[in-house]
This record gives structure tokens, sequence and C-alpha cells, in this order.
């Protein structure tokens, strides 16, 4: 049997789809599906509920003050203007890698000496590469959450991530 699915990024995560893969993987064996502790519309309700409206026009505010004047680097717009000839700086490539603690202990010292958390540390370096690279040093990148701090929302399905936009001026 081959199973094929698509989920939208708007409506799902890579974690929902780990949820709803061991669902299936269950049904497959036999066993009846497990309910989860908190179904994404229980989270979606109370997440309005104790929403504060002023503090979320106040995030707004510090979004829209972080983002004024940037502006966007020019990319090709379509997957076709990506690969055509002259666009070779906009090729990518994705590799993996698992750095074991002897790879990363020089690092952590580093930060430790420093003061700063090691993702802080990493970020500073993908700024610095990204301009590197690319020469721009007005930079726009994005950072998700999972949002799944709560345990009960481990086994449910939907998108609770949260994106955050972080701008850097690198000189």
């Amino acid at each position: 049997h081959i199973l094929l699915t698509e989920m939208h990024p708007l409506i799902g995560d890579a974690w929902s789809l780990r949820v709803l893969m061991k669902g299936v993987e269950r049904a497959c064996m036999g066993y009846a599906a497990q309910p989860a502790e908190t179904e994404y519309t229980e989270f979606a309700v109370w997440q309005r509920q104790t929403a504060d409206a002023e503090a979320i026009r106040h995030l707004r505010g510090q979004w829209l003050d972080q983002l004024a004047n940037w502006k966007a680097p020019a990319i090709p717009v379509s997957e076709k203007d990506l690969y055509s000839e002259g666009n070779e700086q906009w090729k990518m490539a994705v590799t993996a890698m698992t750095l074991g603690s002897e790879e990363t202990r020089p690092l952590r010292d580093f930060c430790e000496q420093q003061g700063l958390d090691i993702s802080c540390c990493l970020l500073a370096c993908v700024f610095v590469l990204l301009y590197v690279f690319s020469g721009e040093g007005d930079q726009l990148i994005n950072i998700s959450d999972d949002g799944r701090d709560d345990a009960s929302l481990a086994t449910a399905a939907g998108l609770f991530e949260t994106e955050v936009p972080l701008r850097k001026i690198v000189e």
C-alpha cells in the first residue's frame, strides 16, 4: 500500500504530520485511534479568550516599527526564474548534518565565555554568513517555534507554530 498525503502549511506542520502518521500506523496495526488530550479547536478558543487586545496592539506596533523601511532584495519570483540562466546566485542546496559534543565544544566554550546562549550565537553566525554570501547588510529572516510548550498538545494535530521575523543590519 502507498499513502500519499499533502498538508498545506497554513493548517499543518511537521509535528502534525508525525501525529497523523502515528495514527495511520496504529490503524494499520488494528488499534483504535487515541484522541488527543487537547484538540486544536479547544486551544484556539483558549488562545482567543486569553489574548489581551492591548498587548496584541502593542506587539503589532513593535513589528511594524521593526520592519519599517526594510527593502526586500530583488529575488526571482518563480521556480522557472529561480533556475533560469543568469540566476546562478539563487541556486540552492540543503545539507543536513549532526554535530556531536566534540565538534561543538569550542563553540559552547566561546558562548559561555561571552555570556551568550548558543542559539543566539548560531543566529549571529547565520546573519554574518548571509552578509558574506549575499552582500546584503539589511537582513530579515524567519524563526519558527513549534508552540507546543504544553504537554497536552503533544498528540494534537494543528498549526500551533509561532513565526518570528528577525531583522538585523550587518555592517
